[in-house]
């Protein structure tokens, strides 16, 4: 498959098929995260099990990892915007 010889092993042959279909990234992964965040922060809000301060956690966190949808903003607010986004990683 894609010329891999039976002594190579699975793992090269899936590294040739990534240089076969190169898909290009222009939004950093994080910023789902911060999407799923918000959702989960929506969630455990409407929830009648969790406090409601965990919500408000979440949400915070999910606005801190949506800063990633602008480098230059993220670079900028990275030292005071982006350690209380790393409290929805303990939530």
């Amino acid at each position: 498959m894609f010329g891999v010889n039976e002594q190579q092993g699975a793992g090269q042959c899936s590294g040739k098929l990534a240089i076969v279909v190169p898909v290009p990234s222009y939004i950093n992964s994080l910023v789902f995260f911060g999407f799923y965040c918000l959702l989960i922060g929506y969630l455990i809000f409407r929830s009648a099990f969790l406090p409601r301060i965990l919500s408000a956690l979440m949400a915070f966190a999910g606005f801190g990892w949506l800063t990633f949808l602008s480098p230059a903003l993220a670079h900028h607010l990275s030292p005071t915007f982006l350690p209380p986004a790393f409290s929805g990683k303990a939530c």
